[in-house]
């Protein structure tokens, strides 16, 4: 290790020059201020100085501000030396940017001790340097890797989702022609393929409703993933209401109250917040109609800062701890004989909600009915 000697006083060099060279450090000696600053400036600069407090040119006390105020990636390690004793003298040195003190006389036992606490300290750094070096390298690999799986997780994605588009679509011919032969042959061969044939006739049309039905939901699913959203307000109460008044129409004989709360706004795609007012009253409908009075209401609370709007019904519910299969593609609940469905609605529910960067949760007990969460930001 390579350390300056800045003193004006040439037999002080010598005696410092000779005891560091017996050490084993390479030294390089100024007389001056300004010669110790062209040094430090250089190409090899010294790791460590000792710096004469009062010098001409630049004092020791200059040295260290103009070191401290340059704000250097590796600086040398400062040690200021001087006949100034005192804890006033001191803390100036140590304020003015040294790492350490000495007061002549030097005591030689006392600067070696001292130039090895230095080395430590320098090694230290240049040890924290390199991890930061390597932590860096590590962080833009890692970013470089993430935004590479990123690029190649949104490129299988699409690709998924345009086959899942056109695998659905193209399965709609087929199904309508199993739907028509199926009514031909009810119509036209319904004598003689009896009772127990028409029953059976009866499954293979209600599958094949049952299957259109799923291919719809898919289709929507992978629509509302793919498609540009046009963000604006959306008047939520209006939604509602016209939702409401399609699923009172649907069945006229239910007894059922709706309660929307009023001048509920949103901001959003318009289209898309749609589908997902229509899934959870639609759901709310469905899972209240064994109900003889059934309430489902709108409406809106705080929820840690944030407007949550939600759909209540004092239906069937569902147990709390399969919460987390709710909003997940073909998971159900309840069964096809209890209540039909398909178990997309809340899945493409849960994909609207997240493109709109808000969040989807839902409350409820079996018996007591549900009630869905969600948030949409704030335009």
């Amino acid at each position: 290790m390579k350390i300056l000697i800045a003193d004006d006083d040439g037999v002080a060099r010598a005696m410092l020059d000779g005891a560091l060279k017996s050490w084993d450090y390479e030294t390089a000696v100024a007389a001056d201020g300004d010669d110790a600053w062209r040094l430090m400036e250089g190409e090899e600069a010294p790791r460590m100085a000792l710096l004469d407090w009062l010098m001409p040119g630049l004092n020791g006390m200059e040295i260290c501000r103009k070191l401290k105020e340059s704000r250097a990636s590796s600086p040398p390690y400062l040690i200021l030396v001087t006949a100034r004793g005192g804890k006033e003298n001191v803390v100036a040195g140590l304020d003015a940017g040294a790492n350490d003190y000495l007061v002549k006389p030097i005591d030689m036992d006392e600067l070696r001790a001292r130039i090895r606490v230095g080395q430590r300290y320098l090694e230290m750094q240049d040890t924290l340097a390199r991890r930061m070096t390597e932590v860096s390298e590590l962080n833009r690999k890692l970013e470089q890797r993430v935004r590479e799986r990123t690029s190649e997780l949104e490129s299988a994605n699409r690709e998924l989702e345009a086959f899942g588009y056109s695998v659905s679509h193209d399965l709609h011919a087929p199904l309508r022609h199993i739907a028509g032969f199926g009514e031909m042959l009810a119509e036209q061969f319904g004598d003689v393929l009896g009772d127990e044939g028409m029953a059976l006739l009866g499954k293979i049309c209600a599958a094949g409703r049952h299957m259109t039905h799923l291919i719809d939901d898919l289709l929507e699913l992978s629509i509302v993933s793919r498609e540009e959203m046009e963000c604006r307000e959306i008047d939520v109460t209006g939604l509602c209401h016209g939702i409401a008044r399609d699923l009172a129409e649907s069945e006229p004989g239910r007894d059922a109250t709706f309660r929307i709360a009023p001048e509920l706004v949103a901001w959003g795609d318009r289209r898309l917040v749609r589908i997902v007012l229509q899934n959870l009253l639609g759901n709310a409908w469905k899972y209240t109609s064994r109900k003889e009075r059934a309430i489902i209401e709108v409406g809106v609370v705080d929820c840690c800062g944030e407007v949550a709007y939600y759909v209540r019904d004092d239906g069937a519910g569902f147990e709390m701890d399969h919460a987390d299969r709710l909003f997940a593609a073909f998971q159900r609940l309840h069964s096809s004989s209890e209540f039909p469905g398909t178990g997309i609605g809340l899945a493409t529910v849960q994909r609207i909600v997240s493109r709109h960067g808000g969040r989807v949760w839902a409350k409820g007990s079996r018996g007591n009915g549900a009630t869905f969460y969600f948030t949409l930001p704030r335009g």
